[in-house]
C-alpha cells in the first residue's frame, strides 16, 4: 500500500522560501480560525463576556462613589474581588467536572440574573451594600468562564499553530475589553445611570450565551465523565488538583511562579499610573485614564508581535515579554516626561499580550487535559493575588525610596528574574538530553527501530531506572496500564491466567500491549530470584511517541512538522475491532480516517473484494479529501486494532501546507488511478 504514494517531503530550498514560509504561518493560522465557525463563535462570546464585565466594574465604582465617597469605593472593590480570590479556583474546577461549553453558558446566565437583580435593587432604592455584595457574586460567577474557555481551546483547534493564534485573538480581545468596556460603561453611565449600565451588561451575557449555543455538541463528554474511571476524590480535593498538578510539574511550577512575579509588577504599575498622573505629570484623574488606555492600546498592538510566536519558541517569547514589562519602568524612572510614560506603558501593553499568549499556550500544552480548567483557575487566582500584593507593596517602596527609585527597583525585578531562570526557560522548548546508553538500548529494541533519532532521543531522556526486589510483581493481569518496561538486568516471569508462559531477560521489554491498545494488562510479570533493574517509560511519554511514529510512517503525514504530528497524535482514537465488523460502508458519509495497527481488513465494492489492509495500512481518506461518499466497504477479517482521526482533525492537517497537500494529492491520485484494476483498494 505504501507503494501507492511514497511522497518525499518538500522543504524550502532557499532562505527566501524559509522566510516566506515562516511569515505565512501566522496568516494561515488566523485564516483557519476565521473558517472555523466554532472558534469564531467562541471568540464572539469571549468579547461579550469581557466587555460586559469591564463596563460593570466601572459603573459599580462610580455608583459606590456617589453613595459613600472613596470609602464606599474601597468597600465595593473589596467585596467585588474577595469572593473570587478565595473561591475562584474552586469555581474554575467546574470546567473539569462538567462540559465546558455548558459551564460557560451557565456562567453567562447566572451573571445575567445577577446584573438584572442589582439593577432592580438600584431602581427600588435598595441598600447599596446589597449591590456591592451582588458585585462580588457576579465576579465569582464569571470565574469559571475564562478557565473553561482556555481548557476548551486545545480540543477545538486543529494544529499547534492554530492554538497559539487563538490565544493571540483571545488576548487581543481582552486588551480591547480593557479599554472598550470601561469606555462604553463610562459613556453610558454619564448619559443614563448605574442601573442602565447593569442592564446593558446583562445583555452582553445573553449575547455570549447565544454565541455559545451552537457549541453545545462540540464536547461529546465532560473531561472527567468516563463511567469506568476510578471514583473521584472529595470536592475540595478535586478543586485543589490544579495546585497539586502545578506543584508536581517543574515546568508548570516555573511558568506559574514567573507569571506570579509578572502580576506583582502589574499591581505595582496600577499604583505607579496613579502616582505618575497626579504627582509627576500633573494631568489629574483624566491622566490616569490616558495612561491606562496607553497600556490597552499597546496590548492590541502586541497582537501583531504575538502572532510571530506561531510556530516559534514560546518560552523565548515569554522571556521577552517579562523583560519588556520591566525595561519601560526603568525608562519612566529615568526620563519623567509624559510622552515617554505613554510610550513606555504602551510597550508594557505589548509585552503583556506576548506573555499571555506564550504562557497560556505553554500551559495548554503542558497541563493534563482533565485538570486544565483547574490549572487556569489557579492562574486566575495567582493573577488577582499578585496584583493585590503588588498594589500593597508598592506604596511602601515609594515611601521608603521615592517614586523614581521605586520605578527603577521594580523595573529591574523581572529582567533579573529572567536572567536567573534563563536556562530553565530555554529548556521548556529544548530537546531533552539523554544518556547515550539509553539511546542505544532503545535503538536495539525491535519496537523502536522504525523511530526517528529525534523521537528516540526524547524517549531515552524520559527513561527512569527502577530497582526490583526478588519476587516483586511489576504488572498484574487486569490492571490499568500505566508504564512500559525495558529489562536492564535480571530475569522476569510472564504468567497469563495463572499459567507460566515465558521468561524475559536483559534487552527485552513488556507492558506495551495495554498502553498501545488502551486495554487492561493482558499478563502478570514478576521478578524471579535475584531481582533486577528496569527502565520505565510513563504512559504519557510512551503512547504519544508510538502514535507519532505511527503517523510519521504514513506518506500522508510524513511532510508534517513534529509539533503538528504531536497534536494529531493526541487526537487519535483507538478502536478494538472484532472479526466481521464493518468499519466503513460504501455509500455512507465519510467522517473518519483510519489507520490499521493490527489485524487484516478486506476492501469490498459492489460485493467484490478489491484488496486487503494489514498493519500499517490506512483507509478512508478519499471520502474526506474529495468530499464524496464512501467508495468501498472495509470489513475486519480478524480481530484487530485501528486508530482514527475525525474529519475536522484530519483534513486541515493534510491540506494545511504545500508539502502535506502535495503528499495527499499524490496518495489520492494514485489510488483513484488504480480504481479500475482488480487489485485496487478503492476507499
Amino acid at each position: 500500500m505504501t507503494a501507492l504514494a511514497e511522497a518525499t517531503p518538500l522543504q524550502p530550498r532557499s532562505l527566501r522560501d524559509r522566510v516566506r514560509q515562516r511569515f505565512a504561518e501566522p496568516f494561515e493560522a488566523f485564516g483557519s480560525i476565521w473558517k472555523n465557525r466554532s472558534l469564531r463563535r467562541l471568540e464572539y462570546a469571549w468579547a461579550g463576556s469581557i466587555i460586559g464585565t469591564w463596563a460593570f466594574g466601572v459603573s459599580l465604582g462610580v455608583y459606590a462613589y456617589e453613595q459613600g465617597g472613596a470609602p464606599a469605593v474601597g468597600l465595593a472593590g473589596l467585596l467585588r474581588m474577595l469572593p473570587i480570590a478565595i473561591f475562584g479556583a474552586f469555581a474554575a474546577s467546574a470546567g473539569d467536572r462538567y462540559r465546558r461549553v455548558r459551564v460557560m453558558v451557565a456562567s453567562d446566565l447566572v451573571r445575567f440574573v445577577l446584573f438584572v437583580v442589582a439593577g432592580l435593587i438600584i431602581v427600588a432604592g435598595g441598600p447599596p451594600l446589597a449591590v456591592y455584595v451582588i458585585g462580588g457574586l457576579i465576579m465569582l460567577s464569571a470565574a469559571p468562564f475564562r478557565p473553561a474557555q482556555a481548557a476548551l481551546l486545545p480540543s477545538l483547534t486543529d494544529t499547534p499553530e492554530q492554538l497559539t493564534a487563538m490565544n493571540v485573538v483571545s488576548s487581543t480581545l481582552e486588551s480591547v475589553g480593557f479599554f472598550a468596556g470601561p469606555a462604553l460603561g463610562g459613556i453610558l453611565y454619564a448619559a443614563t445611570n448605574a442601573q442602565t449600565v447593569f442592564f446593558a451588561s446583562a445583555v452582553t451575557c445573553v449575547w455570549s450565551a447565544f454565541m455559545l449555543r451552537t457549541l453545545r455538541n462540540v464536547e461529546t463528554n465532560a473531561p472527567n465523565s468516563d463511567p469506568d474511571a476510578p471514583p473521584r476524590g472529595g470536592f475540595v480535593s478535586e478543586s485543589l488538583m490544579g495546585y497539586k498538578t502545578i506543584w508536581r510539574d517543574k515546568q508548570l511550577r516555573l511558568l506559574v511562579s514567573l507569571f506570579l512575579a509578572q502580576t506583582i509588577v502589574a499591581g505595582a504599575v496600577n499604583v505607579f499610573i496613579v502616582v505618575l498622573a497626579l504627582k509627576i505629570y500633573h494631568t489629574g484623574p483624566a491622566g490616569v485614564g490616558t495612561l491606562n488606555a496607553a497600556t490597552g492600546v499597546g496590548g492590541v498592538i502586541g497582537a501583531g508581535l504575538a502572532a510571530m510566536l506561531i510556530g516559534g519558541k514560546l518560552s523565548r517569547g515569554f522571556a521577552f515579554g517579562m523583560i519588556f514589562w520591566g525595561v519601560p519602568l526603568i525608562l519612566i524612572g529615568g526620563v519623567q516626561w509624559e510622552v515617554v510614560g505613554l510610550f513606555a506603558l504602551a510597550v508594557v501593553g505589548v509585552a503583556n499580550t506576548i506573555i499571555d499568549v506564550s504562557a497560556f499556550t505553554l500551559l495548554q500544552r503542558a497541563a493534563p487535559e482533565d485538570v486544565l480548567a483547574r490549572v487556569f483557575g489557579v492562574l486566575e487566582s495567582v493573577l488577582l493575588g499578585g496584583i493585590g500584593l503588588g498594589a500593597l507593596l508598592t506604596p511602601l517602596i515609594i515611601h521608603a525610596v521615592g517614586t523614581r527609585a521605586a520605578l527603577l527597583i521594580v523595573g529591574c525585578f523581572l529582567p533579573l528574574l529572567v536572567l536567573t531562570f534563563w536556562s530553565r526557560l530555554k529548556a521548556i522548548d529544548a530537546e531533552p538530553v539523554a544518556p547515550r546508553a539509553h539511546v542505544e538500548l532503545l535503538q536495539r529494541l525491535s519496537l523502536f527501530q522504525p523511530f526517528s533519532p529525534q523521537i528516540i532521543e526524547r524517549l531515552a531522556a524520559k527513561l527512569e531506572s527502577r530497582a526490583v526486589e526478588p519476587g516483586e510483581e511489576i504488572i498484574h493481569e487486569g490492571d490499568t496500564g500505566d508504564r512500559f518496561y525495558v529489562i536492564s538486568d535480571g530475569q522476569f516471569a510472564v504468567d497469563v491466567h495463572g499459567e507460566h508462559r515465558s521468561d524475559l531477560g536483559p534487552g527485552e521489554f513488556f507492558g506495551e500491549v495495554a498502553l498501545m491498545r488502551d486495554v487492561p494488562r493482558t499478563a502478570t510479570v514478576k521478578a524471579e530470584n535475584g531481582g533486577g533493574t528496569l527502565l520505565c517509560l510513563a504512559r504519557e511519554d510512551f503512547v504519544p511517541a508510538m502514535r507519532i511514529e505511527l503517523l510519521n510512517s504514513l506518506p500522508l503525514f510524513r511532510p508534517l512538522p513534529l509539533p503538528t504530528l504531536e497534536f494529531l497524535a493526541s487526537k487519535l482514537v483507538c478502536h478494538q475491532v472484532a472479526a466481521g465488523d464493518v468499519v466503513i460502508r460504501e455509500g455512507d458519509d465519510g467522517d473518519r480516517f483510519y489507520i490499521v495497527a493490527e489485524g487484516d481488513f478486506a476492501v469490498e465494492a459492489g460485493g467484490v473484494e478489491l484488496g486487503r489492509h494489514g498493519s500499517g495500512g490506512f483507509f478512508g481518506e478519499i471520502a474526506l479529501l474529495k468530499n464524496v461518499k464512501r467508495t468501498a466497504t472495509v470489513v475486519a477479517q480478524t480481530d484487530g486494532v485501528v486508530f482514527s482521526l475525525t474529519r475536522d482533525d484530519f483534513v486541515p492537517a493534510v491540506t494545511g501546507s504545500a508539502p502535506s497537500n502535495a503528499a495527499a494529492d499524490e496518495v489520492v491520485g494514485a489510488r483513484l488511478a488504480q480504481l479500475s484494476r482488480p487489485s485496487a483498494t478503492r476507499i
